[in-house]
């Protein structure tokens, strides 16, 4: 069975720099679309034009204006979800490194080389006896603190996601407008909150979302 430390070991292969990239490449677009479809209104309300062609044109522009708006919101949903994902692989980056080691602290190295050590809540035991005991121990607190991580880790990359399936359910056919009678049906996914193999799959997912055409950011 794999390890969590393990586990956790792996948010050290994200590509963060790709992600702050993409996250600032994203909002951008975002912004760019929306200011296109402003225009787009601001064009519709100044065509000089009268009657029955006004209208149509009106009608058209305002449509497309609306479906630019409904996209920028999507872009935006998006950046803020690798966004937050980005945040989660920080963190559980800092708490892998602040991870407690496996083997013996310093003065158990120093207590195992007696031939008897007295081993608080145990009693005495031989040196190699106390020396496996408090390796278990250290090991265990290890693993421990490595699950903890992993779960807020988990936790976190779900947040990204659902950013995403919220902003996607909220008007599931997008290219209609919004005004727009069309049966709309939310979305619905499925996303495996195992600690161990759901977590590494979603780090997996998130450094293939990091890689950019753009390639990294280089400021």
């Amino acid at each position: 069975m794999t390890k969590k430390s393990d586990d956790l070991a792996r948010t050290l292969d994200a590509d963060i720099a790709a992600l702050y990239d993409y996250v600032d490449r994203i909002q951008s677009l975002s912004r760019s679309v929306e200011g296109h479809a402003a225009d787009l209104r601001l064009i519709s309300s100044t065509l000089g034009v009268t009657g029955e062609v006004e209208e149509a044109a009106s009608e058209s522009l305002n449509t497309l204006a609306s479906l630019g708006a409904a996209l920028s919101d999507r872009f935006a949903a998006v950046s803020t979800s690798v966004d937050t994902a980005r945040a989660a692989l920080v963190t559980a980056r800092g708490e892998y490194q602040e991870l407690p080691e496996a083997g013996l602290d310093g003065w158990q190295v120093v207590a195992v080389t007696a031939t008897k050590v007295v081993v608080p809540g145990v009693g005495t035991l031989a040196g190699d006896a106390a020396a496996a005991y408090w390796s278990a121990q250290n090991s265990k607190e290890r693993e421990d603190a490595a699950a903890a991580a992993l779960q807020k880790l988990s936790s976190g990359l779900d947040l990204a996601a659902q950013t995403v399936t919220v902003s996607m359910s909220t008007q599931d056919d997008w290219h209609e407008p919004p005004d727009s009678d069309a049966d709309q049906t939310p979305s619905t996914t499925s996303t495996d909150t195992s600690t161990s193999g759901g977590t590494g799959r979603r780090i997996a997912a998130v450094r293939t979302i990091g890689v950019t055409p753009w390639g990294p950011r280089t400021t």
